[in-house]
């Protein structure tokens, strides 16, 4: 498994149910978006509340949702302006790269906002686990896969934002330095409460 991690054997056939499943399953599923927004109060809000109280816990990740929601709103702004045409636009939106700094958040945000980046749980959402099921494939199926986990990977990214913000301010809130509050809310509120769905999480077999 962690050889598969560090050097990633592809498996056309694997790959192709994967995908196959993903898309019959989920991607296509109004029912799974609903519950897949609900994700940080369904796993996250208990364990904050369970440290810094429902109420301040509730309030706070409802802060931070509407700072991930501008966050990826100026996201999604920036990538469609840079396309040209209709394809190009939604290739832009495929493929853009987070936008934070007009997404309203303190200078403190920001730099966590960036160590959350470079910590790489912005990335380990499911459509980019499926992006491997894309590599070697023609630009068309790869663009195909991309445009079909694109919902569910903002979806996604909102929940690890939420998560992550609102752990943080929470520790900030309470006294702690930035690097404690850093550490809280990547480690405790995303990689703790968040589902993982890197290769080293995956069945053997898959």
């Amino acid at each position: 498994r962690f050889s598969n991690t560090m050097s990633p054997v592809q498996s056309p056939v694997v790959d192709g149910l994967k995908a196959f499943g993903y898309n019959f399953y989920l991607a296509f599923s109004p029912a799974f978006y609903m519950v897949n927004m609900m994700q940080p109060y369904h796993l996250t809000l208990p364990v904050l509340g369970g440290r810094y109280g429902y109420v301040r816990s509730a309030k706070e990740m409802a802060s931070s949702t509407a700072k991930a929601l501008r966050i990826v709103y100026s996201t999604l702004k920036q990538g469609g302006s840079e396309g040209s045409g209709a394809w190009g636009t939604a290739l832009g939106l495929l493929d853009a790269n987070l936008k934070f700094d007009d997404a309203g958040l303190s200078a403190h945000e920001k730099q966590f906002v960036e160590r959350l980046l470079a910590s790489g749980q912005l990335d380990t959402t499911q459509s980019y686990s499926l992006g491997r099921l894309a590599s070697g494939s023609s630009a068309g199926w790869s663009n195909t896969m991309k445009f079909i986990a694109a919902g569910s990977h903002y979806t996604e990214v909102v929940n690890r934002l939420t998560a992550g913000l609102s752990g943080f301010n929470l520790e900030m809130k309470a006294g702690k330095d930035f690097e404690k509050a850093t550490s809280r809310g990547i480690d405790d509120a995303v990689r703790g409460t968040q589902y993982d769905y890197s290769d080293h999480n995956t069945a053997s077999a898959l």
